[in-house]
């Protein structure tokens, strides 16, 4: 109980001694509320309790009988003697909780930090635009060839008419959000991209998780996307819009095909005849090549091959030119030889040459599929379907699939030994396959005789070394 009032308190006179006055006792066990009064005559309140037996201090505010009224939970107030009758309460409660004032200040201390540091992350934390952006930046990192179409496609069907959820946190997009962006397509009609942009979406999380937990993205301090699941993992692909391929040209539409590519630029009918006279490579990579990726005295073409290798960078993809495939790029040495790239087209200014469009193969091919359904009823073709062809038709040569993946730089073995220790080109093994291949081109083109009327022995003696080579 209190012994004092507010007007005894104010009428204390200080002398050269401090003075100190218990002025309420709290519950048993629990200390009490002080005032010492100073020698300069200022008067501040405390709470003095015990902790094994030694005495304690806890500083609650100074007196002023026109300070606050009410206590704010703030020590080092001007109080009220009413207001500092609270501070005691208030802190009397605190060291039955934490058993001390500085157990409850450090435990407040650590609060405050964790709230920054919470705060920090919330601040550098990504949205879904920056999420999708990273990963196009990322691919293009790793020279993928997919890059620009990934960009072009998350651009026309996720950027621009959802630019509202490109300001959202990436870590707050919902299965709910990643339905309705593939929903408008389905809407649409666009049923092949329903698929592929899902698998975007997926593979942008997927980079996002990851992104994270590199330790040089937080040394750098750039961008988290603080991450806990993915959300185009819940949503189901659509499997009745996979297009799986499986449309193989038989010898006599190749050979139209070839025939037909004299009504096409000469640049393009050049690359793709190229192509095909290589085994059929991804056409984008062998656009890519410039004539420094040539060594025709060793005559080894070097391609960049980044597919399916997340992580581990370009590998360099050796292809064996041989006489049949130089004939189809003699053209360009003498047309571009000028220019940095064997398949260089005239500016439509008319200023330089520089790179045929990526597309521009895919467009050639599909309007001579169109002009040989019209003329011949030939079922459609794409781009895709002539690298499948000539692969079935490696495997009908009897090339060993281990060698068609490693000429067609797919399908190699995996494990310790691919990765770590097998450096080995199969170059003579890759040009005895191309050799084989040219005969049988050679014989579809030009002695207009299919395979099933030829000799069965061929092309065995060849067949033959391959098999031993490989």
């Amino acid at each position: 109980m209190s012994t004092y009032t507010s007007s005894q308190l104010e009428a204390i006179k200080p002398t050269d001694k401090i003075q100190e006055l218990t002025i309420e006792k709290m519950r048993h066990g629990q200390g009490c509320l002080v005032m010492r009064t100073m020698p300069d005559g200022i008067k501040n309140f405390f709470y003095r309790y015990y902790i094994e037996k030694v005495r304690r201090f806890a500083s609650i505010g100074t007196f002023d009988p026109k300070g606050q009224r009410s206590w704010r939970e703030i020590r080092g107030d001007r109080l009220t003697l009413a207001a500092a009758k609270e501070g005691a309460k208030w802190i009397a409660d605190l060291v039955t909780q934490f058993g001390d004032v500085d157990n409850y200040e450090a435990h407040e201390r650590q609060k405050k930090e964790e709230e920054q540091r919470q705060a920090t992350i919330i601040a550098r934390q990504g949205s879904f635009g920056q999420l999708l952006d990273v990963y196009v930046e990322q691919l293009e990192r790793l020279g993928k060839s997919s890059s620009r179409n990934v960009n072009n496609v998350i651009e026309l069907h996720v950027r621009t008419p959802f630019s509202y959820l490109l300001k959202a946190k990436a870590n707050k997009i919902e299965p709910a959000d990643i339905q309705l962006i593939l929903a408008r397509l389905v809407q649409l009609g666009k049923t092949r991209q329903v698929n592929k942009l899902r698998s975007y979406m997926h593979a942008a999380f997927a980079y996002g998780g990851k992104h994270d937990n590199d330790p040089r993205k937080i040394a750098s301090d750039s961008v988290t996307f603080s991450l806990t699941s993915n959300p185009a993992s819940l949503v189901p692909r659509i499997a009745e819009f996979e297009r799986v391929g499986d449309r193989v040209l038989s010898e006599s539409e190749l050979r139209l095909f070839w025939n037909a590519l004299s009504g096409v630029t000469p640049v393009a009918a050049s690359f793709l005849r190229f192509n095909l006279a290589l085994g059929g490579q991804r056409m984008e990579q062998l656009l890519r090549a410039n004539w420094s990726d040539f060594d025709f005295a060793r005559e080894i073409l070097t391609l960049r091959d980044g597919k399916g290798r997340p992580g581990l960078g370009i590998r360099d993809h050796l292809i064996p030119l041989t006489d049949w495939s130089l004939q189809h790029l003699e053209p360009m040495r003498e047309l571009n030889q000028d220019a940095p790239y064997p398949f260089a087209t005239v500016t439509k200014f008319g200023r330089g040459k520089i790179l045929m469009d990526p597309t521009t193969p895919s467009k050639v091919v599909a309007r001579v599929s169109n002009r040989l359904v019209l003329e011949h009823g030939l079922e459609p073709f794409r781009a895709g379907d002539l690298r499948r062809t000539c692969e079935t038709m490696l495997a009908s040569l009897g090339i060993p699939k281990e060698l068609r993946g490693q000429l067609l730089s797919h399908g190699r073995s995996t494990g310790v030994q691919a990765k770590h220790y097998d450096r080995y080109a199969y170059l003579p093994e890759k040009k005895q396959a191309l050799d084989i291949w040219a005969d049988h081109l050679k014989q579809i083109l030009f002695t207009h005789v299919s395979r099933a009327d030829a000799s069965l022995n061929h092309c065995q003696p060849d067949i033959r070394r391959v098999n031993r080579a490989s």
